[in-house]
């Protein structure tokens, strides 16, 4: 037997099926974060255009769904990234699990409920 047969991986369809699918879950939660700050960027212009005077400051909302369309546009890049090298590693049969992307994703928009639970707080008051 070769070299080059001992390293062949018989789930590699399985594997790059599962890559897939973890890629779309990706554009899923991206979709879902960018939809998210759209509501609530136009929830801002919303208030101000039936002059509510409960939340005068609705730039607030501008500014945080702009920047949840952001971030969600951004998450592509490593989940992109991160979609090639898992392909690339499975070819070589070579595959190591990595969590920093989700670790990441999860302190930021964990960093984004307290600003915005702080603002609500703020301006509840």
């Amino acid at each position: 037997m070769s070299r080059d047969e001992e390293r062949v991986n018989p789930n590699a369809t399985r594997d790059h099926l599962a890559n897939e699918r973890t890629l779309l879950a990706w554009v899923r939660t991206s979709l879902g974060v960018i939809g998210l700050g759209f509501v609530i960027a136009r929830f801002g212009l919303f208030l101000e255009e039936v002059g509510s005077r409960h939340h005068p400051h609705t730039w607030v909302s501008t500014l945080v769904g702009t920047a949840l369309v952001l971030i969600g546009g951004g998450l592509m890049v490593p989940a992109l990234r991160r979609y090639r090298r898992a392909a690339s590693a499975i070819e070589r049969n070579e595959y190591k699990h990595s969590s920093g992307v989700e670790v990441a994703l999860g302190a930021g928009l964990v960093l984004v409920a307290l600003a915005l639970a702080a603002y609500l707080l703020i301006t509840g008051l």
